[in-house]
């Protein structure tokens, strides 16, 4: 998408910014609903209950699943619609009275990806403690593997907080 941009903004094809800020977008949307639906893969693999190193069954408090589809989805689409949209309105604000007319369309933007982000962020963290407290309670039932596992998802959970660090 990046690639076409450029090449249409080389040849001034663009005939106003509103088109342009849609297929600038569209690449950040469509790995934004890439993004929706690896979420979506992570919290249907983590297990309704678990048998932690003691033995005990353990419950790791899930949602049910047709309400996290349900937020997978309208997250999708709610922030495709709502990035397209305060796009629309940033680019007829810049058509119309130029640079001046775009703050509000800007700041309607990042409002709109910020309400977007949060909540996958929020998500990752959630499912991706949760299935990190399976995987790490199944491998430490057996002897052999616990402290290598250990060290694993260590460097797992090391890599994760740098990287939202950043």
């Amino acid at each position: 998408m990046r690639a076409i941009d450029a090449g249409l903004i080389v040849t001034d094809t663009y005939t106003n910014f509103a088109a342009r800020y849609v297929v600038m977008n569209f690449g950040w949307i469509l790995h934004y609903q890439a993004s929706i639906y690896f979420l979506y893969a992570i919290g249907h693999s983590i297990p309704n209950a678990y048998l932690n190193s003691r033995g005990q069954i353990r419950s790791t408090l899930l949602p049910p699943r047709w309400v996290f589809m349900f937020f997978c989805v309208f997250m999708a689409a709610a922030c495709a619609a709502g990035v397209l949209g305060s796009g629309v309105y940033l680019a007829v604000g810049y058509d119309q009275g130029g640079l001046l007319a775009t703050r509000p369309g800007y700041l309607m933007n990042y409002i709109v990806w910020s309400l977007c982000l949060v909540p996958l962020a929020s998500g990752y963290l959630y499912f991706g403690n949760r299935l990190l407290m399976v995987i790490a309670n199944n491998h430490a039932s057996r002897p052999n593997q616990s402290d290598t596992m250990n060290k694993a998802v260590r460097r797992v959970k090391m890599f994760i907080s740098t990287q939202l660090i950043q």
